[in-house]
Order: C-alpha cells, then structure tokens, then sequence
C-alpha cells in the first residue's frame, strides 16, 4: 500500500510498504528510500515478525508499527 502523510509544518511524503518475498521481509520506502524493513517467518496461516530495522534518519515516526500491521 501506498501512503501519504506531511510531517507537522513539513513536505507531503509518500510512504510506501512492500512484501519483498524473496528476503522474507517487510520493506518501507519514504518518497522512494527505503526507510526500513521487518524480517518474517510464516508458519501455518501465522506471521512471525523476527526482527525490524529502522534507519535512523526515520526514527520514532512509527514506520515499523506501520510495517506490521499493512
């Protein structure tokens, strides 16, 4: 999915959350870098989230929250 949100007093940025299936993880892309990612294990019909990263220059936007719950 495709997201659109503008930072208090800031630019309109385009976040976007990919299923990358070949690494098995998460990635988020803002305005086309990627900000993060969320490593995954499925077993049975259950994800299981085994580590998320989150670059520094996006810290404490809640990107990895949104990651898990797209």
């Amino acid at each position: 999915p495709t997201l659109s949100s503008a930072p208090e007093n800031g630019p309109i940025m385009t976040t976007t959350v990919t299923d990358n299936t070949a690494y098995a993880r998460f990635e988020i892309h803002i305005d086309g870098v990627r900000a993060g990612l969320a490593d995954y294990r499925i077993v049975g019909s259950t994800i299981h989230f085994t580590h998320t990263e989150t670059d520094s220059a996006f810290a404490g936007q809640g990107l990895a929250r949104q990651m898990i719950e797209t």
